[in-house]
């Protein structure tokens, strides 16, 4: 009888134990972890042996949650400083009143089992708390999320939050899919959001897919919501102050002269004289004078590769006799074709000359130049890319054609690695 008592007690005493205390029915969990990010895991979701709190949030939003230090300083330095010796307090109670108890939580579940949930909606407030407790790999989860989810609608969103926390490489992928898909990019509502200095950033790009009448529609729009934020009237004055060096990024000249008449001289954005410098330029053949636009059209282009791997060797360029090389090709669809690619090395001095020639009526259209290739104009180590003056239309119904190149310059071997 006192036996069976006595294992009723102990059933009663483990049936009515209170969670995270240690009981005797807990006292097995350990043996269905097989990694100790499990293990951690389940200590911190069932709150055992917590050693201290943080209040999270502020207002009615605040939250407490338990943690542990011996695992939260040993992912992080700052939650290492903030657990010595010189930087402990005797409360056990630690406010953090800036960051969101959603995203603690979600740092703090990175932290016991390196996995983490992210969504669009929520992962800037979790990079704000990695950044804020310097836990890189979270950081850098967060960076690869926000590349892989990258799309023509939310790139000026994800390329402000980019920008803010300094993550280079998602700033570079949002700026090339706001350059592939420019203008329906820039009509996302979150184009008007973006910093001045970020405007810059996309201006700059010589590959934008957009005309330039429809690129300063969208800036004007920008300009005019910059006004709105800042609680100024929408005047010209006033969108100047805030454009401030992003008008001059605008290409001008190479809109069409109507375009340029209906739409930008009569928005009162430039002044009399620039609005001369630039109508100006239109009645002159050679694009130069004392403009301070850029002349150069905006070459956004799809590379087409000849080899389907690189050339790991070989010779070219004997100055008697030089010799062309040549291919061939056809399309489906009118184009134009911008330039071509070269193998080439730096430093190394070249005579080049192209030829574009369709082969039914053998009407040619040549380019010459005299070249040193030193890293500028899109060169690579292993290609140097060649732009033509004006883009060449290549007429689907001119097919085949017949692409020619003639090299001369000083013997040379040409290898890669």
């Amino acid at each position: 009888m006192a036996s069976t008592s006595s294992k009723e007690e102990d059933d009663s005493f483990a049936n009515n134990v209170t969670p995270g205390t240690g009981s005797i029915d807990e006292l097995d969990w350990q043996g269905t972890k097989s990694y100790l990010n499990e293990s951690c895991h389940h200590l911190f979701e069932n709150k055992l042996l917590c050693d201290v709190e943080f209040v999270v949030g502020s207002g009615a939003d605040t939250e407490k949650i338990p943690a542990h230090k011996l695992i939260l300083a040993a992912r992080s330095a700052v939650f290492f400083a903030m657990f010595s010796e010189k930087w402990s307090a005797e409360s056990s109670e630690i406010n953090v009143e800036d960051v969101e108890p959603a995203a603690f939580k979600q740092m703090l579940k990175f932290l016991y089992s390196d996995k983490i949930d992210l969504s669009l909606e929520t992962v800037t407030a979790i990079i704000y708390v990695a950044e804020k407790y310097a836990i890189t790999a979270l950081k850098n989860r967060c960076s690869d999320f926000l590349s892989d989810n990258l799309c023509t609608e939310n790139a000026c969103n994800i390329l402000i939050t980019s920008r803010h926390f300094n993550m280079d490489k998602v700033v570079n992928d949002s700026l090339d899919i706001i350059a592939k898909n420019t203008e329906l990019a820039l009509k996302a509502e979150d184009f008007v959001n973006i910093h001045l200095e970020t405007l810059c950033l996309i201006l700059e790009r010589s590959d934008l897919r957009i005309n330039e009448i429809v690129l300063f529609e969208a800036v004007d729009r920008w300009a005019e919501k910059a006004c709105i934020k800042n609680n100024r009237c929408v005047s010209v004055t006033h969108k100047r102050q805030f454009l401030k060096n992003a008008l001059f990024l605008i290409r001008f000249p190479v809109m069409k002269p109507e375009e340029f008449l209906s739409k930008v001289a009569t928005s009162g954005l430039l002044s009399s004289e620039e609005e001369v410098s630039v109508l100006r330029l239109f009645t002159l053949s050679s694009k130069t004078g004392d403009c301070r636009f850029s002349t150069i059209p905006r070459r956004s282009f799809l590379v087409i590769n000849r080899f389907q791997h690189e050339v790991t060797g070989g010779r070219f360029g004997l100055s008697n006799p030089a010799t062309y090389h040549t291919i061939g090709f056809s399309v489906t669809r009118m184009i134009k074709v911008i330039g071509v690619g070269l193998y080439g090395t730096a430093n190394v001095k070249y005579n080049v000359e192209i030829i574009l020639q369709e082969t039914i009526n053998s009407d040619q259209k040549s380019y010459k130049d005299k070249l040193i290739l030193t890293g500028m104009h899109y060169c690579s180590d292993r290609i140097f890319r060649i732009f033509f003056p004006e883009p060449i239309e290549v007429d689907p119904k001119k097919c085949p054609y017949r692409l020619r190149a003639k090299i001369k310059v000083t013997l040379h071997i040409y290898h890669t690695k």
